[in-house]
């Protein structure tokens, strides 16, 4: 395999986790190979909300556990939990819906039990199928959760200094996505960004 091959991010670990989960139904060792792309997969996520903060230190943004990610990036968001919904309109028009959809306190939480799978078993380990029924159900429910939080396009909470007039906002964009922004500047029609929150749905 060719190293560029190997594509990185949430996304992506995302979506090899859920066809490593579907394999492991007829192959049960697969399973370790799905929480292992879970387990990266909710890294990720926190480090790409971080990555773009530049008030967050960059030793904060190099951490692989998943706790202290938690932390650092509930810290970064001055707590926030929730989901951001986000609408630019522009020329009394709305042009764009943004989403921040977060890792869940019940997503980290898989994330931390992930561990338990991903050493040796031990003598008692997975003896039972009920123990390989919680395994599974585990990873059913984590990729449910990892999906919901990959499915928005911004980037972190949208934050205001203080005292400033100016939002920082970063998202992932499309091309046409980005064409209509920079339309929008360069004719400096005058934006409007409108914020709402709402609680995580109930997956």
């Amino acid at each position: 395999m060719e190293a560029f091959k190997f594509f990185r991010g949430a996304a992506n670990h995302l979506a090899r986790g859920e066809r490593l989960f579907a394999r492991g139904k007829d192959n049960p060792e697969y399973y370790f190979y799905s929480a292992l792309e879970l387990r990266f997969g909710i890294e990720s996520r926190y480090r790409e909300y971080l990555e773009n903060q530049k008030h967050v230190k960059e030793k904060k943004k190099q951490g692989w556990q998943i706790a202290v990610l938690g932390r650092e990036v509930e810290q970064a968001f001055a707590g926030c939990k929730q989901e951001v919904n986000l609408k630019i309109v522009a020329g009394g028009f709305p042009v764009m819906l943004c989403k921040y959809t977060p890792v869940t306190p019940e997503l980290k939480e898989v994330g931390e039990r992930l561990g338990n799978y991903l050493h040796a078993p031990r003598d008692s380990d997975l003896r039972g199928l009920e123990q390989w029924s919680d395994f599974e159900q585990l990873l059913e429910r984590g990729l449910a959760l990892l999906r919901y939080a990959c499915s928005g396009n911004l980037l972190g909470v949208p934050l205001r200094q203080r005292g400033a007039k100016q939002m920082n906002v970063y998202m992932s964009v499309h091309d046409d996505q980005r064409a209509v922004i920079n339309e929008i500047l360069e004719r400096k029609i005058e934006m409007v960004i409108e914020v709402s929150y709402a609680e995580p749905p109930q997956l």
